[in-house]
């Protein structure tokens, strides 16, 4: 699924804009968490994702908000196991359910912690959590 498919709109709020950590793992958790905002939007609304990012203590955060299906609150613990998917049944939507297993153990590879809630039928967001001083 593509931005332009669904009309997909990234709205930014960036109070850190550098994070020293894997280039690439960290590119393929932007991706794959924004192909899911992408995947498990509302039909009939606008996609918006707002990614945001601030420093809290000896922390910076980043979130990821979208404004989608939502995950409903029994399967959160599960979406990050390997081949785990959150989605209703009957949903069309294909995949393996490795995905988020993979964001997960990226983040984790770079001294990281991930966080999501969710409220179905209003979003899911995403929070990646890096400590300032990576000793």
């Amino acid at each position: 699924v593509k931005m332009e498919e669904k009309n997909a709109m990234i709205k930014r709020e960036l109070e850190v804009e550098e994070l020293m950590c894997n280039d690439i793992s960290l590119t393929q958790v932007f991706a794959n968490i924004i192909s899911n905002s992408l995947k498990y939007s509302k039909e009939d609304e606008r996609v918006i994702i707002e990614i945001a990012s601030f420093i809290k203590g000896n922390n910076i955060y980043i979130t990821i908000k979208d404004n989608g299906i939502g995950i409903e609150e029994n399967k959160l613990l599960l979406i990050f196991d390997k081949r785990e998917r959150a989605i209703a049944e009957g949903s069309e939507v294909k995949g393996y359910g490795i995905g988020l297993y993979n964001v997960r153990r990226m983040v984790e590879d770079n001294n990281g912690e991930i966080e999501v809630k969710s409220e179905l039928n209003v979003g899911t967001t995403f929070t990646l959590i890096f400590p300032i001083d990576k000793k």
